[in-house]
């Protein structure tokens, strides 16, 4: 039994009827009606019931729709011990024991089990009129000694602050809260619940993944620490992120909110028919251990389309506009545009092959604790800090304009070479592609294709900056 969730929901009932009596009114709902008292409390209870006695509430609608709740609550000698669903609710729907309710419903259905708030009796009210010769809804609550009440509700008031009800049983029309008509009128559909957006901090995701049978998985994660960039694509290569683009896929993806409910599936097999037994996943995990896996499906017309949104098998329906943030979670959307953007607080050497010309930048490092290098030496010659950053600049500084699938099997036209301070090597190698780009190929299985006039550039600035050794 969820007992520590449901203790609270007395104190959560009472709220609301606080909240309820802060909307009534007092319309005068006809003129030829007249209240049969002159004066009267600013509300009272239609009737008054204990909660541990409630069995069932049967809501029919004006459509023809009739569903039924049942109490599954636990009281001990009057007391609300807790509930016995998984979902933690006060009532389940009957035959849809996984049938996830509205806070806002089940609280409502909690309430008018109990006591109805009223305003204004009318003994003279044309029925018709006031909505109740066919009611918007017709509620028949059960209980254990055998009573059963019977209550209609009606139109709203003209000021829309109140709505009209009767009880079986008593001739006269009363005022009760429009909250009542709002919720009770309500299909079944619209009383379940809808998952909202993850309230969580963007900067404690740990883990982000974009999966799907008609996109390239990719992996990301964030490794934080003293990393220039704290986010890398993991797979399907070896790359850092863009945190800016990271960040707003993330952002994006903790404001997806469903919109409304479509229906519920018993297994896996069902899912199909909404496109979602191989959707379009969009994942990401954060470091309190909150995961959030949205699953795309089939458009479901109107611009809307077809989600899960957590492990059950309810579906749900949100507009495609909610997920215009998932245009950026491709590969080439996620990745950071240096080619290497190796921070040069971690280099110990730069090796530039570029034909017969090779060019050597290396950092003299007193400690590993160090921040700041020694000496700063170009093919053996000493060169001060601004010479030697000059020239590191113009190799790190390459950006690729896109990602590509392309191979070359021929050697290299240059070789970028670096071997950092805790002994790692990465290379990256730069093959001649078109006319306007080069290949460029990373240990980490990047292929991008890097502008020609930025690769002559960076060797423009090694040439005249440098001494090459032949």
């Amino acid at each position: 039994m969820h007992r520590g969730r449901n203790l609270a929901l007395i104190a959560l009932v009472a709220a609301l009827l606080c909240l309820l009596c802060l909307y009534l009114d007092g319309d005068a709902p006809d003129e030829r009606a007249t209240p049969s008292a002159e004066t009267a409390p600013a509300y009272w209870m239609l009737y008054e019931r204990d909660p541990s006695e409630f069995r069932s509430l049967t809501v029919t609608l004006a459509s023809g729709e009739s569903y039924r709740v049942r109490s599954d609550m636990v009281f001990q000698d009057g007391q609300l011990m807790g509930v016995q669903n998984t979902l933690g609710q006060p009532v389940v729907v009957d035959g849809r024991p996984d049938f996830a309710l509205d806070t806002t419903g089940y609280q409502m259905m909690l309430l008018v089990a109990q006591h109805i708030p009223v305003t204004a009796r009318y003994d003279a009210l044309d029925l018709e009129a006031c909505g109740l010769a066919s009611p918007a809804a017709r509620l028949e609550i059960a209980y254990d000694n055998g009573e059963t009440l019977n209550l209609a509700i009606g139109n709203l008031t003209a000021s829309g602050d109140s709505c009209y009800v009767s009880l079986s049983g008593d001739t006269s029309v009363y005022l009760a809260p429009y909250d009542l008509h709002q919720v009770m009128t309500r299909s079944l559909k619209e009383q379940h619940a809808l998952p909202g957006p993850l309230n969580v901090d963007v900067d404690s995701a740990v883990q982000l993944a974009v999966d799907g049978p008609n996109v390239e998985r990719i992996i990301a994660t964030r490794y934080g620490g003293d990393r220039l960039l704290p986010w890398q694509v993991d797979t399907p290569l070896v790359h850092d992120g863009d945190t800016e683009r990271i960040a707003a896929f993330i952002a994006g993806l903790c404001a997806v909110h469903a919109q409304a409910y479509e229906t519920t599936v018993a297994d896996a097999a069902d899912l199909a028919a909404y496109g979602l037994d191989a959707p379009l996943r969009l994942i990401a995990a954060f470091s309190n251990g909150t995961i959030r896996d949205i699953h795309v499906g089939a458009d479901a017309g109107g611009g809307m389309v077809y989600v899960r949104m957590d492990s059950t098998g309810d579906i749900y329906l949100l507009s495609r506009t909610q997920l215009d943030f998932a245009a950026e979670a491709s590969l080439e959307g996620l990745l950071d545009r240096f080619v290497a953007l190796v921070p040069i607080t971690e280099l110990s050497q730069l090796t530039v092959t570029c034909g017969q010309e090779r060019y050597v930048l290396a950092q003299n490092w007193l400690s590993q604790e160090d921040t700041v290098a020694m000496g700063y030496t170009v093919n053996g010659a000493e060169v001060s800090r601004e010479d030697f950053s000059a020239c590191y600049s113009a190799v790190i500084g390459l950006q690729f304009d896109q990602a590509s699938d392309e191979t070359r099997e021929n050697m290299p036209m240059a070789s970028l070479q670096f071997t950092l301070r805790d002994g790692t090597r990465y290379q990256v190698d730069l093959y001649a592609y078109d006319a306007f780009y080069t290949l460029a190929v990373t240990d980490g299985g990047g292929r991008f294709l890097v502008r020609n006039t930025r690769v002559n550039a960076m060797i423009e600035t090694l040439k005249e900056d440098t001494y090459a050794v032949q």
